[in-house]
């Protein structure tokens, strides 16, 4: 209960010294050129290499040709995004593994 009772005596306390030191800092705070900041969100074109990685024979038995760049994959040099996934077939039922 003590505590309780001092918690209720200081917050107002302590929210009033807060206001003033965030009163105190604003106040000291130049608005000058100086102080103005701006950012640039403009992104450069980047460049997509390839020809970089050594992958081996790239073409499947049905002729499809399989490559990659620096920031996708390609199937006959348009870009292609695999759908892949993964089962850990600890986690299933054996009688459902054939599902």
């Amino acid at each position: 209960m003590n505590l309780i009772r001092l918690l209720k005596k200081t917050q107002p306390r302590l929210i009033a010294l807060c206001l003033l030191a965030c009163i105190i800092v604003s106040c000291s705070v130049k608005q000058s050129p100086e102080n103005v900041y701006s950012i640039n969100i403009v992104r450069k074109p980047q460049q997509i290499l390839t020809g970089h990685l050594n992958l081996g024979t790239n073409v499947s038995p049905d002729g499809n040709v399989l490559g990659a760049n620096s920031y996708y994959f390609t199937r006959n040099n348009k870009p292609w995004y695999p759908v892949v996934g993964e089962i850990h077939y600890s986690r299933v039922p054996e009688e459902q593994w054939e599902d």
